[in-house]
């Protein structure tokens, strides 16, 4: 996988929920928390069941969801000191229990997702920017703009999108400093940026990756699903185009993309896609269909 492309992955998965939630909002009761949280053993001995029961606790919207996810969080953060890194589902997981904290919304979990900025892995860094920034939390600014300036261009990206959320003077000059970084798909994310800060040049920078670029290429997917998600068609139609015409792995990351992107033009774009002749294209697009409640 190009580093162009991991930047789009990495960002489609921090904002992408990848399994159906069981429990949401009120119909999730204390006691069906607190028999949720007991299940998170932790010697974890089956990744793919905790990742499940976290995903479970982040849709609960309950406080009593926010200990447990910090207990398991500890416990993984002490385990990959000890030996000195995790094995992949386990970092996975951590990834999870991020996203679960910041659609918990609770400023417990906070500290945990400062710390998930610095983390080395790629996911736990985008997750933890997304949730941050989903909380408004304007103290975390400092390590977002570290991120944005780090050597990992997923994490620069995903630190971008959230200074734009988050705005501020500090924020703007970070995403300014952004639109001259060396790879596209970062100065495409600082663009993004401002365009959120309601800045007309970000627009213009991101019609510019559309405007001059002489063959598909991942940075086109990103600049692309920015434009549609500002409601501008040319972005919807290069979003159209890159998933008909493009190589099935760029076909897949405009499925993750669509997946991002609200409304029934986006649906149609998802249901195309899960009829592509490509299994990893299919597959992408069902996740974006599953996150909307859609499942065919």
């Amino acid at each position: 996988m190009s580093a162009s492309r991991r930047v789009l992955w990495v960002l489609a998965l921090a904002a992408l929920a990848c399994a159906k939630p069981g429990l949401r909002g009120p119909s999730a009761s204390k006691e069906a928390v607190r028999l949720l949280g007991a299940r998170l053993d932790p010697k974890l001995p089956d990744p793919a069941a905790a990742a499940a029961v976290v995903r479970e606790l982040g849709w609960s919207g309950r406080e009593e969801a926010v200990e447990p996810l910090l207990s398991l969080w500890n416990t993984l953060l002490a385990r990959k000191f000890r030996l000195q890194g995790l094995a992949p589902e386990l970092e996975s997981l951590r990834a999870d229990i991020a996203e679960a904290l910041g659609r918990l919304g609770d400023i417990k979990g906070v500290p945990a997702l400062r710390r998930g900025l610095i983390d080395d892995d790629a996911r736990v860094a985008a997750v933890s920017a997304a949730a941050l920034a989903g909380l408004g939390d304007a103290a975390s600014l400092p390590y977002l703009i570290r991120l944005a300036e780090g050597s990992d261009a997923a994490g620069a990206c995903a630190a971008f999108e959230a200074l734009g959320a988050l705005g501020g003077l500090e924020a703007e000059a970070a995403l300014r400093k952004g639109l001259s970084a060396e790879e596209p798909t970062r100065r495409a994310a600082a663009a993004y940026g401002l365009a959120r800060m309601g800045r007309v040049g970000g627009i213009l920078h991101l019609d510019g990756f559309l405007e001059e670029s002489t063959e598909l290429a991942p940075e086109l997917i990103l600049a692309a699903r920015y434009l549609a998600e500002f409601g501008r068609p040319n972005g919807w139609a290069m979003l159209e185009r890159l998933a008909r015409e493009a190589e099935p792995g760029l076909r897949r990351e405009a499925a993750l993309a669509y997946g991002r992107l609200p409304g029934g033009k986006a649906l149609g774009g998802l249901r195309a896609l899960a009829k592509d002749a490509d299994a990893g294209v299919r597959e992408a697009a069902k996740r974006g269909l599953a996150f909307r409640g859609v499942h065919e």
